[in-house]
């Protein structure tokens, strides 16, 4: 879960390593990258201050390589459920759109 001083939410999922993500979301917001949520709110908002991000692993996930679809589709479920959990999504936070095909299961 990504924090912003405004106090919007945004829940993404990865399967690289926590800091890696975090890093590019960083990077982003210092070059402008606005093709994403965060930079783009950045940017907008707090003047592409990327020191004001703030970040939290929700939950770790651990299932045995080999099936990428079963891996996919379990992190994205886990993102819809928190998505919702939260309401993150737009205008009350940051996600602007949820997989409805996990959501019907949650």
């Amino acid at each position: 879960m990504n924090i912003c001083p405004c106090n919007l939410f945004y829940i993404g999922e990865t399967k690289r390593k926590f800091r890696i993500r975090l890093q590019e979301h960083i990077r982003d917001i210092k070059k402008g990258r606005l093709e994403s949520p965060i930079p783009s709110h950045f940017g907008e908002k707090h003047h592409s201050d990327a020191n004001l991000l703030q970040a939290t692993i929700l939950e770790e996930v651990f299932i045995r390589k080999g099936d990428e679809r079963l891996i996919k589709n379990v992190l994205l479920y886990k993102e819809t459920v928190f998505i919702l959990k939260f309401d993150t999504l737009t205008p009350r936070g940051l996600n602007s759109e949820v997989n409805w095909r996990f959501a019907l299961k949650f």
